[in-house]
């Protein structure tokens, strides 16, 4: 019996693993999760790839590092279907889904060289409002 998909992307039964991938390869999908990391210390982001071998899926896992350090969401990204009678269709391949997976990271990342915003005064914001609304009051234009 096929292995059930659920969510799209997480079988109710294991995946045959694979440990390597060429960027050709037909790919079902691409998900990038934060999951436990061996000996649960912390928490790790991994890119996951579900390439179709034999007519299976199998299971690619990329270790992106600590999730606290990737800044980009969680994402998922479908490459095929699964048509009524059980195959799957096909239509990217794992190099486009890894790009499509690099420009949402590079589109959401926030620059940490960026410089802080600086917090307002809030007592010269006060002022400054009491004065327009001065201004305001006695008829002058407030710009």
């Amino acid at each position: 019996m096929r292995p059930k998909l659920v969510n799209q992307f997480y079988p109710e039964q294991l995946l045959p693993l694979t440990f390597w991938v060429g960027d050709n390869e037909p790919c079902y999908g691409v998900v990038e999760l934060n999951l436990p990391a061996p000996g649960f210390r912390a928490a790790r982001r991994y890119r996951i790839f579900l390439v179709i071998r034999a007519d299976r899926l199998h299971e690619y896992r990329e270790d992106l590092g600590l999730a606290r350090s990737v800044i980009a969401d969680q994402l998922r990204i479908p490459g095929g279907v699964e048509t009524p009678n059980g195959k799957f269709l096909i239509l990217h391949t794992v190099g486009e889904l890894r790009g499509l997976a690099e420009e949402w990271h590079a589109e959401y990342a926030i620059d940490r060289e960026q410089e802080p915003i600086k917090p307002h005064d809030l007592n010269q914001l006060l002022c400054d409002f009491k004065e327009a609304k001065a201004m305001v009051h006695r008829g002058q234009k407030t710009f």
